[in-house]
Parts: structure tokens; sequence; C-alpha cells
């Protein structure tokens, strides 16, 4: 279907049934995770957390499936040993383009990927043109976020941006199903010390930390169950002091004291956005 997408006048009918397919997808898959996750401290999966571009980092470690493991927790050693986006193949490859200021044709990342086209090991490019337009797209992604300008799926929609199959755009029946294109936001996981560590996206990811974005919007795909765990804990906290009488507005200081030795590893604390948001569920407009 992503191939006939790129037919002219095939582009726009295969994508709406693309992301159709793709918003089943999710929807049926985050449902039934949310189900299996037996947890305190709610999960939702449409929230979108903003955090700074270097807080993102990335491992060796298999990646996800960005769409059906979504709202899930799982076990392992997947996040172990991050390290910083500025170490992965992508930022060097793109700090050759737009901070060394070479043209494509002499990246690393253009003799790499146009080698797989001539060699037909190429899953995603049918032709090295197919591979200069995309180059010449993230010129523009990278101009567009040294400006400041970082546009979410829904906005890009909004403005009526085309997109491919495959890149997320509209689906069919758009008032019941636009709800679903943060799956195509930048997606992280979160390792068991609040890691955010890099699923999809990381062209963006990669783009948005050499223009130098203070902050960008990211969607959580799987959490280590030991975080999910210190999340219960700190809803579980959160319940109790309300119930013990405890201010709102001394909640947060009561609930750090009580889970110091958890938070200790933890950046920022109960501030850490993966956190501070149950603080925020449970205490709307209570702890001024």
């Amino acid at each position: 279907m992503k191939r006939l997408g790129r037919l002219p006048g095939l582009g726009g009918p295969i994508a709406r049934l693309w992301n159709t397919y793709e918003h089943v997808r999710f929807v049926s898959a985050v449902r039934l995770n949310l189900r299996a996750a037996d947890v305190t401290a709610e999960i939702d999966p449409f929230r979108l957390l903003r955090i700074p571009p270097d807080d993102i980092t990335w491992t060796e470690a298999e990646r996800f499936d960005f769409i059906s493991a979504t709202g899930s927790v799982r076990g392992g050693t997947w996040d172990r040993n991050p390290e910083r986006m500025r170490t992965y193949l992508v930022y060097r490859n793109f700090e050759q383009r737009f901070r060394d200021g070479l043209p494509w044709e002499r990246t690393d990342y253009y003799d790499r990927v146009a080698g797989k086209i001539h060699s037909g090991e190429s899953t995603r490019y049918a032709t090295v043109r197919e591979l200069e337009a995309k180059l010449e797209s993230y010129d523009r992604l990278y101009g567009a976020f040294r400006d400041g300008n970082y546009r979410l799926q829904s906005e890009l929609v909004a403005e009526g941006k085309p997109s491919p199959p495959g890149d997320g755009g509209r689906a069919l029946f758009p008032s019941r199903t636009d709800r679903s294109l943060v799956r195509h936001e930048i997606a992280v996981n979160v390792g068991r010390e609040g890691q955010f560590i890099i699923n999809d996206g990381r062209h963006r990811a990669c783009l948005a930390l050499l223009a130098g974005l203070e902050a960008v919007p990211v969607r959580v795909v799987v959490r280590h169950e030991q975080w999910q765990a210190l999340r219960d804990r700190v809803a579980e906290r959160v319940d109790d002091a309300l119930e013990q009488g405890v201010p709102p507005k001394h909640v947060r200081g009561h609930v750090a004291e009580l889970l110091a030795d958890d938070l200790a590893n933890v950046p920022s604390g109960l501030d850490h956005p993966d956190v501070d948001v149950i603080l925020r569920r449970r205490l709307p407009h209570r702890e001024g």
C-alpha cells in the first residue's frame, strides 16, 4: 500500500485507508493494554508530555511496536544503559548536514541508504529520488525547528499538510479518528528510573535537539514495570494524604518526604513530567 500510495493520483485515497487501518490498530491495542495493566496511577495513551529534547536517550535494545505496545507496562532489561541522543548515529549524520554544512550527497547517511537502494536491500525507499525527497523534507523540518516552529500532527492535518501512507495524517471519518493522530508524535518509553528512551520519531527528536528547541511534545508507548510501580505508590500516597486531611498545598511536600528513597534516582523527583501529571490530576487547582 505504501508503494502504491506514491503513484500519481493514489496518494490521498491510499493514505486515508492506511491511516484508518492504523487508527483501528491503535485504539484496539490501547484498550487491550489498559485492560491488562492493573495500575493505580492512570495511564493515558493520548496524553502528551513536553520535555527537553536533551532528556531523550536511546539504547541498543529492540524498540517496541509504536502502535500495538502503546499503554502497556513491561519488565525486562530494555531500559538498561541509556545513552544521550548526541551519541546516536542519526544525530551524528544530521550534524554533518546541519552543523558542518555538507551537501547530503557527501554525508555518511546518504552513502549508506543509497547503497542499500542500489543493492535492493532498502525496505523504505524504492529509488534514490525517493530518498532525496525525504532528505529535502528534513531540510525543511530543521529550518522550521530552528525558527521555533514545531507542529503537532493535529496542527499539520488542520493546515492540510499531505502525508504519504505510513507517515501520519487524516483517516476516514475524521470526527471519530482524529484523536489517534497522536500516534505519530515522537514516541518514548520510560525506564525504571524515569529515563525517556526514544521509541519512534528519532529523526524529529534529533533535529529538534540540533535546532536547539527547549521542549518537544512526546507520548509514552511503554513504561517499565518498576517505574509504573513507583507511579502507583505516588498516587496511593497522594490519596492517603488527602484522606488524612493534609491540606492540598502541602500534599506534594508530604509525598516527597514519604517517598524520598524511591525518588532519589528519579530526575526532578515529583516534578518528573510522568509523575507530576499524577499530582495534577489528583490535585487540580488545589495546590496553590
